[in-house]
């Protein structure tokens, strides 16, 4: 079964990598290798900066899943607010989002308000159809819910292949009909009138 190479994980908080979420747990990084080891998956990790898009675009289309993990003090920063605006109108289909809150500073309509505020589309039902925008309050949800979001992007990763593929077959065939060869005969395509 086809897996996308790795996990690309951005930290998008002042303290990077080495953020903890929760005091007294690991740094999110740390986290992340943890939940990906588990799946056999390598985890990569950047930060939020001016070329983002570049880089999320350059993930997917490596095949990787891609998930963003912030704070909702993070998404208010006034620093980032163009960033996250940009982010939030041209954020690649499939990117997984993950709001680890850790139950102190705001209260939880609070948290879910500064999503929404800094992240309309995102937020949105129609929106968070493909994406994940979650609020979580302790560490066992974080990985409760940083494995569900990887499993959802490793789905999309997959869905981007098979139609690439799709399209691959019925070129050959066309071209082996012009030529003609009988598509059943051509190795390696599947479905009607072929040999495996």
């Amino acid at each position: 079964m086809w897996q996308p190479f790795n996990v690309s994980l951005i930290c998008w908080h002042p303290q990077g990598a080495e953020w903890r979420p929760y005091p007294d747990d690991e740094p999110i990084l740390e986290i992340a290798e943890q939940v990906t080891s588990n799946r056999r998956l390598a985890c990569r990790e950047f930060m939020a900066g001016p070329k983002l898009l570049e880089r999320l675009q350059q993930c997917r289309r490596d095949g990787d899943a891609v998930i963003v993990v912030t704070s909702p003090e993070a998404l208010q920063s006034a620093q980032d607010a163009a960033l996250w605006q940009e982010f939030d109108r041209q954020a690649p289909y499939g990117v997984g989002l993950i709001v680890a809150w850790d139950g102190q500073g705001m209260d939880p309509a609070q948290a879910a308000s500064a999503v929404r505020a800094a992240l309309p589309n995102l937020a949105s039902t129609e929106a968070s159809r493909h994406d994940e925008v979650l609020t979580v309050t302790s560490s066992k949800t974080l990985r409760e819910k940083m494995e569900i979001v990887i499993e959802r992007m490793l789905s999309v990763a997959r869905s981007e292949v098979q139609p690439s593929r799709k399209a691959e077959n019925s070129a050959l065939e066309r071209s082996a009909e012009a030529e003609g060869i009988a598509p059943q005969s051509l190795p390696g395509l599947t479905g009607p009138g072929s040999s495996t």
